[in-house]
């Protein structure tokens, strides 16, 4: 997620769900209010990510839906959706 805007973002969260799977066996919730390594701000320009062992580990095979949205107390919330496959722990997003 990267501030576009002109001021600091105040109280910054973003939510991640990947569902999917041949057998429906892929569902993930990932929220994410700041914690003490990232924090609940976001100055303008900079870019916050997620690693890997914070997000979650997927493994399944099959087709998956990623949803993705982030807001803070002085923006409006953004969402996005990308669809890919699961080939056991891999990801392949189009």
């Amino acid at each position: 997620m990267e501030n576009t805007g002109e001021v600091t973002a105040n109280d910054v969260w973003v939510i991640t769900t990947i569902t999917g799977g041949f057998l429906g066996n892929i569902d993930i919730l990932h929220e994410c209010t700041g914690c003490s390594a990232c924090g609940t701000t976001l100055e303008p320009g900079a870019i916050k990510s997620e690693n890997s062992l914070e997000a979650a580990f997927l493994i399944g095979f099959g087709p998956i839906e990623i949803i993705t949205s982030a807001g803070a107390t002085n923006a409006n919330e953004i969402s996005t959706e990308k669809t890919g496959f699961a080939f056991g722990p891999l990801v392949i997003i189009n």
